[in-house]
Parts: structure tokens; C-alpha cells; sequence
């Protein structure tokens, strides 16, 4: 299932991509968190974020770093009023929809209660996890803290493969 949560930005699974929908939907912009290729073409840049996200392999640092870059990347896909983003991920209820939930806490400064139900009552399925640690460290996201202490380029080699 496809989740439309702005104008500019959606949310869902690998398994939902389909060319023809995209294409009717006006998406421009895919950002991929999850291992898989959907078949696509060369009609759509495809931005692909691979996360290794195990709890045990990262920690409070590490997920509050990537929760502001992914924010940061989909408000920079978002800035021009033509591009229209697709987030998506294996199940489509998890990792895309916490993406939107950072950029809608972190970049629009909305409150997380309200967004999550907004993104529950699109998809009642997704972030039904809410013990894992990405949707804790956002809980507990400190807007006058945005730079972690540690070294970006060592988190981002832990956190990503591309």
C-alpha cells in the first residue's frame, strides 16, 4: 500500500512499485531504504539508503544522526515544488513511514503523537513497533540538540551501504 502523506511526499513497500502508478502519481524522486531493486528503468533517479539498522550494531548516536540526515534529504527533495518523493522499504510499514514521521517531527517541528496517528489512520499497520530504537530516540528528540557529538563520517559507514 502506497501512503500519500503531503502532496510531495509518499510512503510504502518494494512490492508496491509499479511504473505506470508512479508515473501517473507524478513521483519523481525515489528514496529507498531497504536491500532490493524495483524494476524501474532509467525512468526515475532512484536515491538508494540501504541501512544495516540492528539495534545491537548502532546505537542512541548513531540513529538520531541518520533519523536528521534522512529528514534534511527529503527537505531537499521536497524544496522544489515539482519533485514528488517516494520513500519506500521492504514492508512499507516500517523504515519509509519513520522516515516521514522524522521529516514531519524533525523539519515541520509537528508533534509526534499527531503524526503518528495521522500516519495510522493512512496505514494502520505502520511503526506498530514502537520499541525499537529509531521510533525512541524520535520520541525523545530534542529539537535545540540537532548535531550529535560523535564522527559523522565513521556513523555514516556503520549506518549505510550504498
Amino acid at each position: 500500500m502506497i501512503v500519500q502523506v503531503t502532496p510531495q511526499i509518499s510512503f510504502g513497500s518494494v512490492s508496491d512499485i509499479d511504473p505506470f502508478y508512479l508515473q501517473n502519481q507524478g513521483i519523481t524522486h525515489i528514496l529507498q531504504l531497504s536491500d532490493g531493486s524495483p524494476n524501474l528503468g532509467n525512468r526515475f533517479p532512484l536515491q538508494r539508503y540501504i541501512f544495516q539498522f540492528k539495534e545491537e550494531n548502532i546505537g542512541v548516536p548513531e540513529v538520531k544522526y541518520m533519523l536528521q540526515k534522512m529528514a534534511i534529504l527529503l527537505q531537499q527533495y521536497v524544496e522544489n515544488p515539482y519533485h514528488r518523493v517516494l520513500v519506500i522499504c521492504n514492508s512499507g510499514t516500517y523504515k519509509s513511514a519513520l522516515i516521514c514521521l522524522a521529516y514531519m517531527v524533525i523539519i515541520q517541528k509537528m508533534d509526534l503523537n499527531k503524526c503518528v496517528a495521522y500516519l495510522r489512520s493512512k496505514n494502520p499497520d505502520c511503526l506498530k513497533d514502537t520499541s525499537r530504537l529509531a521510533f525512541r530516540v524520535l520520541m525523545g528528540y530534542d529539537l535545540n540538540n540537532k548535531t550529535p557529538a560523535i564522527n559523522e563520517v565513521d556513523i555514516y559507514n556503520r549506518i549505510y551501504r550504498v
